[in-house]
């Protein structure tokens, strides 16, 4: 049986929400990088 945590949940949140803003900046710096070579 899983009992509903709040404060796991907050965490799993912040997981989540902390891998997809390091995917963003991946993202971008990658998008960057090429900005900068086409110049």
């Amino acid at each position: 049986m899983l009992e509903s945590n709040p404060f796991k949940e907050k965490i799993f949140n912040l997981d989540d929400r902390l891998i997809r803003f390091a995917g963003e900046c991946i993202f971008f710096t990658r998008k960057l990088e090429k900005s900068y070579e086409n110049e």
